[in-house]
C-alpha cells in the first residue's frame, strides 16, 4: 500500500510540474504575442516574425501590410529586404573559398584587389570581416545620398574611401564599416570568377534548400515582396507620416547588405550554419569567434558565464537596416532558440523585438544580467548614468537636472536588450513624472518626456517586478 501511495504522489508531483510547465509556456507566449501587437498597433513594426525552440514553432506570422497601398499583408512568404544580415553570408562565402584554397583570411587585400592606396597594404581579409581595417564608411560621407540610386560597381563605390585617410591603424580599433565587406564582394568575385550574387546562388542559397533568397543586384520583378515604408516628421505638433522609402540601388551595398529573403529561409540558414552543416568545424570556429567590440566574422556574439567564469550559453546575432527595412536576427546556443524579424518600416524596431521576444520565449528577461542606464538629453543619450539595484526588483540612479525639458528612456549600451520608454497610447507632451506617482512604461516605448520646474538632483526609480512592464518614478530629493 504504501508502494501505491508513493506512486500516487510521484505521479501527482509530475501532473503538477506538467501543468506548471504548460501554464508558464503559454504565459511566455501570451505575452510574446502582446507584445508584437503592441509593436504593431503603435506603429513600430510592420512585418513577419518566426521564432523557433528546436523544432518547435513559437510564432509564424505576418503583420502589417507588404503594399499599404494595395492593402496586400505580410506573411510568413513575404520577402524583404535584410541590409546588413547579408554580411554573415559574405564571411561564409570567404570561409568557403578559404577551405577550397583559393585564398586565406591572413591574405592581404593588395593580393586579390589591384591599384589600391598604399595605406591599404597592411589590410587583411580578415581585418575586414571583423571591422578593424579602419577604412572609411561611405554610407555615412555627404556623397553616398548622391550615388545610392546608381548602378555601380564594387570598385566604383570604394572610390568614395579610398583617398581618405584611415580612420585608425590597421587592427588597433574597432569601427563598422560597409566598405570593408563591399570589398570584400569585390574580392569574392574576383577570385571565384563569378558574380557574387551567383557565388551565394550557387554555393549557399540552392544547396541550403533557400528557395526564396537572393542577392538583389538587378531590378527584377520578385514575387512576393514587400515595399519599404519610411517615417518623415514635416511638422512637430502633428504625428509622422509614413512614406515611402527612398530608391536605392542594391548594387551600392553590395555585399555588405544586397540580400533579400524571408523568416523561414533564414532560420533554415541560421539552423543549418550553427549545426555545422555550412562550413568546416574550424571554419566555424573562426566565424564565431569574437574580435573587438564582441564582433566575430559577419556576426555580433553576445556570452553569458556561469559563476566559475565558463561560457554557459552563446547568443550570435546581427541586425540590418537599409531605406524602407529594418531586420534582426538571432540564435542561441545550447537552445537551439532561434528569432528572425523582418519588418518594411525603416524605423521598425525589430532589433529590440527580437531581444524581447527571446527573452519571453525563455522566461529571462534582461534585468540583473544586462547593465541599463537613464539615456537621455540630460547626458547626451550616453552611459553615464548606470542604474542600480538598490532594493529587490527596484533599480535607480540619482540625477542632477536643470530646470525645463529632458528627453529620455531607459536602454542597454545597444538598446538592442533593453528599450523602455513610454506606453501605447500616451502622448510624449502630456508625460508628467514628478508627482510621485508610478508610471507604468513599455518595453519597446518612445522616448519620455520630463518637464523639471527648477533645478536639482532628482532620483529615477524603476520597479521590474513586471519585468515586462516597469513602473517610474521620479521625486525630487531634498537640498
Amino acid at each position: 500500500m504504501k508502494l501505491i501511495a508513493n506512486m500516487k504522489t510521484a505521479y501527482f508531483i509530475g501532473a503538477l510540474s506538467v501543468l506548471w510547465a504548460q501554464n508558464s509556456i503559454a504565459q511566455n507566449l501570451a505575452r510574446m504575442h502582446a507584445a508584437i501587437d503592441t509593436a504593431v498597433s503603435q506603429g513600430q513594426f510592420s512585418g513577419s516574425v518566426f521564432v523557433t525552440q528546436g523544432d518547435r514553432v513559437l510564432i509564424d506570422k505576418g503583420y502589417g501590410q507588404a503594399n499599404m497601398e494595395w492593402k496586400q499583408p505580410n506573411t510568413p512568404q513575404t520577402k524583404f529586404r535584410i541590409g546588413s544580415i547579408s554580411k554573415q553570408f559574405t564571411a561564409a562565402a570567404l570561409l568557403l573559398l578559404e577551405e577550397r584554397g583559393k585564398l586565406k583570411l591572413s591574405d592581404n587585400v593588395k593580393q586579390y584587389v589591384d591599384d589600391i592606396p598604399a595605406t591599404w597594404d597592411n589590410i587583411t581579409i580578415a581585418h575586414l570581416l571583423n571591422h578593424t581595417a579602419g577604412l572609411r564608411n561611405f554610407t555615412g560621407l555627404p556623397a553616398y545620398e548622391k550615388i545610392k540610386m546608381l548602378e555601380m560597381k564594387p570598385a566604383e563605390t570604394l572610390k568614395l574611401v579610398r583617398d581618405l585617410p584611415l580612420d585608425f591603424a590597421v587592427g588597433t580599433e574597432f569601427r563598422y564599416s560597409n566598405s570593408g565587406y563591399v570589398l570584400l564582394g569585390q574580392i569574392i568575385e574576383k577570385v571565384s570568377g563569378d558574380s557574387y550574387a551567383s557565388f551565394l546562388e550557387k554555393n549557399i542559397f540552392k544547396p541550403f534548400g533557400m528557395k526564396s533568397s537572393s542577392a538583389e543586384m538587378a531590378p527584377t520583378i520578385l514575387l512576393a515582396r514587400a515595399a519599404g515604408y519610411k517615417y518623415v516628421q514635416s511638422d512637430e505638433r502633428a504625428p509622422p507620416l509614413l512614406i515611402n522609402a527612398d530608391y536605392i540601388s542594391m548594387t551600392v551595398p553590395h555585399a555588405a547588405g544586397a540580400i533579400i529573403s524571408t523568416t523561414h529561409d533564414l532560420q533554415r540558414w541560421q539552423r543549418a550554419l550553427y549545426s555545422g552543416k555550412v562550413l568546416s568545424a574550424a571554419s566555424l570556429k573562426k566565424l564565431t569567434t569574437p574580435h573587438k567590440n564582441g564582433y566575430a566574422l559577419g556576426v555580433q556574439l553576445v556570452e553569458l558565464r556561469g559563476s566559475d567564469g565558463g561560457v554557459t550559453s552563446r547568443r550570435m546575432a546581427h541586425g540590418g537596416g537599409i531605406d524602407g527595412f529594418a531586420a534582426w536576427m538571432q540564435y542561441k546556443e545550447p537552445s537551439g532558440l532561434s528569432v528572425v524579424v523582418l519588418g518594411n518600416i525603416e524605423q521598425a524596431a525589430s532589433g529590440s523585438l527580437a531581444v524581447k521576444l527571446a527573452a519571453m520565449a525563455e522566461g529571462t528577461p534582461p534585468f540583473g544580467t544586462t547593465p541599463f542606464y537613464l539615456r537621455g538629453s540630460m547626458n547626451k543619450w550616453g552611459i553615464t548614468d548606470r542604474m542600480v539595484l538598490t532594493a529587490p526588483q527596484l533599480w535607480t540612479v540619482e540625477v542632477a537636472l536643470n530646470a525645463g525639458d529632458h528627453e529620455f528612456k531607459f536602454g542597454s549600451e545597444d538598446f538592442s536588450q533593453i528599450d523602455f520608454g513610454r506606453r501605447d497610447g500616451e502622448q510624449q507632451g502630456k508625460t508628467a513624472l514628478l508627482t510621485g506617482r508610478a508610471q507604468p512604461l513599455h518595453f519597446i516605448g518612445s522616448n519620455l518626456k520630463i518637464v523639471v520646474p527648477s533645478s536639482a538632483t532628482y532620483r529615477f526609480s524603476l520597479d521590474v517586478r513586471d519585468a515586462y512592464g516597469p513602473k517610474l518614478s521620479v521625486v525630487q530629493l531634498l537640498p
